[in-house]
């Protein structure tokens, strides 16, 4: 889980001034600030685009069990507070966080829990982020509106609207030929054809999950909810900035103002 997972080497522990350890605030701030430079928030955002196809070749091994995801269609042993027994998509999810969240995943600022009210304790001492973003970047969370888009759009499949910008098309474009790609049927003479191929067809791979399904996703649900994030993101900062919250100099996230690159509130939201 990234950063919530560290160890320190036993044999790189020495002893050491205590100045020698703890780096100035200054130079904190600018190796945060680095952090918002474009280059780094694109190669983040394609690592997390490789993350979400690879989850949907994955997924499309199986076929949709409707039980798993209908309330009390599954007795399993968990209700919420009105008495309404879980689906067995929300028991698994919730026991995992509660699982992670005891080891401090959702200490780390890039990790939002689905059910951040049934958390157990830390089982760990907390860990120490430092600041990259603005501090309203912390009451910015979507994942209610993941979890209806997964279950009511993604899983059913999505329907197709128009969205134009370059970039986007770009990023759409690059996700269909990942998908062609990552989703070859390969052995060991290369990727398996597909069965019209082996009956006199055109001879294209057989694919696990179709690239114009999850390019269609990425287009109509990916890059929409990541844009509404940003916006959240900005308007949240200007709304703190008006109010007298500005960060304070010598931060990393004032460090980073200006830098043009608040693109990085768009964590992956299927992360």
């Amino acid at each position: 889980m990234r950063a919530s997972w560290t160890c320190a080497a036993p044999h790189r522990i020495v002893a050491t001034p205590q100045a020698a350890r703890a780096p100035s605030a200054l130079a904190s701030a600018r190796d945060m600030s680095s952090a918002l430079e474009l280059a780094n928030i694109r190669s983040s955002l394609i690592r997390q685009e490789d993350t979400i196809i690879f989850g949907f070749i994955e997924r499309s091994q199986f076929c949709r069990n409707l039980p798993v995801y209908t309330a009390d269609a599954i007795p399993v042993p968990g209700y919420d507070r009105c008495g309404r027994r879980y689906s067995l998509l929300e028991y698994v999810l919730r026991e995992t966080e509660r699982l992670h969240g005891s080891v401090r995943r959702y200490t780390s600022p890039d990790e939002h829990a689905f059910f951040p009210d049934d958390l157990p304790p830390l089982a760990l001492p907390p860990i120490t982020y430092p600041s990259v973003l603005h501090a309203c970047a912390e009451s910015i969370n979507i994942n209610q509106q993941i979890w209806r888009v997964y279950l009511e759009d993604i899983l059913p499949g999505p329907s197709v609207f128009e969205m134009g910008a370059w970039v986007e098309r770009r990023v759409v474009e690059r996700v269909r030929r990942k998908v062609a790609t990552f989703g070859q049927d390969v052995t060991e003479h290369g990727a398996g054809p597909s069965d019209v191929a082996q009956n006199g067809g055109d001879g294209s791979p057989r694919l696990k999950v179709s690239p114009d399904l999850v390019a269609r996703v990425y287009e109509q649900i990916v890059m929409p909810l990541t844009k509404e994030v940003e916006v959240l993101y900005l308007l949240r900062r200007l709304e703190g900035e008006a109010d007298g919250a500005a960060v304070a100099p010598g931060t990393a996230a004032a460090t980073a103002r200006g830098s043009g690159a608040t693109a990085a509130a768009a964590a992956a939201p299927m992360r």
